[in-house]
């Protein structure tokens, strides 16, 4: 998990950092932010969105699973990692 995902986390969503794009959930939480913001244009947010997923993309993440994440009612994070003894 990297360290915006785990702070995220630990804030409920409200940590504002993404280590995207190298981290495909801080990705897919910067779609979910950018999704709801206010008082933009429809096409101004697509067109904001689309720069998200094409850098995503450039970095050799997969455009499926980053759209999955985005489109999930929950904050898209990191699953926490369980220490097995």
């Amino acid at each position: 998990m990297c360290k915006d995902c785990s702070r995220a986390t630990e804030t409920q969503g409200h940590w504002r950092l993404f280590d995207s794009p190298k981290c495909i959930y801080c990705t897919a939480r910067l779609i979910q932010k950018i999704a709801r913001l206010k008082g933009c244009a429809v096409d101004e947010l697509t067109a904001r969105k689309r720069v998200v997923l094409d850098t995503a993309l450039a970095w050799g993440h997969n455009e499926q699973a980053i759209r999955d994440l985005a489109a999930s009612k929950e904050m898209a994070v990191a699953p926490l990692e369980v220490k097995r003894k």
